[in-house]
């Protein structure tokens, strides 16, 4: 019915796709995949870094809240109850997990963080809360990622705090 006029160069831009097909060349799906892998290398880093903040602050949650269900059941049993390294009670290393006892030495409650890579030491092995709910002690814990290092504070009147993270050598 219509008669389509075409100049001669607009021919022979037509002749390498037919009207009906659409999709990307070999040569736009390469530059693609190349803008992609340069940003997949700048952004690793980055992702690396939220990775451990995030397995850290997952860590030091679980260990205030079961600094807190020890001075809990303390003050509910009205005896003291000991928190302290899975290790027997005799390691400061508490990397393992950590258990809560009663004053006759059950286990109430347990602990296993599986993070890997990350290091939990206090500097006693154990926390003895009295029948009160205040702690024998004050004691601090360092959560250590490598790069970071996380300190959860027991005061002596029993109040937890999670310090802010500290860097070492990281340029953030």
């Amino acid at each position: 019915m219509g008669v389509i006029e075409m100049s001669a160069g607009q021919a022979i831009a037509s002749q390498g796709r037919s009207s009906g097909q659409a999709g990307f060349t070999l040569i736009e799906l390469l530059t693609a995949l190349a803008v992609l892998a340069i940003l997949s290398t700048l952004a690793l880093p980055g992702f690396s870094t939220l990775m451990w903040d995030n397995r850290a602050a997952n860590l030091s949650n679980e260990l205030v809240t079961a600094l807190n269900v020890a001075r809990s059941e303390a003050i509910k049993r009205g005896e003291s109850v000991t928190l302290c390294a899975m290790a027997g009670c005799a390691t400061t290393d508490w990397s393992k997990g950590w258990q809560l006892l009663d004053d006759g030495h059950n286990k109430l409650r347990e602990w296993q963080p599986n993070v890997p890579g990350m290091a939990v030491t206090a500097e006693v092995a154990q926390l003895v809360f009295d029948g009160m709910g205040r702690p024998a002690a004050s004691l601090d814990i360092l959560l250590e990622t490598g790069h970071r290092t996380r300190e959860i504070s027991v005061s002596r009147s029993g109040l937890v705090r999670v310090s802010s993270d500290t860097s070492q050598g990281d340029s953030r």
